[in-house]
């Protein structure tokens, strides 16, 4: 399952999982401006992190198209029922954690007799 936060009117749905279940999610690139993905503090929110990989726009003829692109991050839901907010931070490494762009999922965790959408 792959779900797209690419766009900020997407965040206000809720993500229904199942426990321990694997789904990916989509989301904007700032590394044209120094951004990294804070892969640890998703770990650290009881997700398991399978990868994340960058992928940039091309121009017609090829070119990369700087500022432009998308992440995907593959993850495994946590183990438990449960919900709350999934928090995404994109820091600059030179200014360590601070000012980082946050992005928040909401999710719900469902037992697996529950019905699972988007809503």
């Amino acid at each position: 399952m792959e779900e797209d936060f690419s766009r900020d009117e997407f965040f206000e749905k809720v993500l229904k999982l199942k426990p321990n279940q694997r789904f990916s999610i989509k989301l904007n690139s700032y590394a044209g401006a120094g951004y990294l993905l804070d892969l640890d503090e998703i770990s650290s929110q009881g997700f398991s992190v399978i990868n994340s990989t960058s992928y940039s726009h091309r121009s017609d003829n090829g070119e990369i198209l700087i500022g432009s692109g998308y992440e995907i991050i593959r993850l495994v839901s946590p183990n438990n029922v449960c919900s709350g907010s999934l928090i995404i931070n994109h820091y600059r490494p030179w200014l360590g954690k601070t000012s980082p762009i946050t992005k928040k999922i909401k999710y719900e965790v469902l037992n697996d007799g529950d019905k699972q959408s988007i809503k």
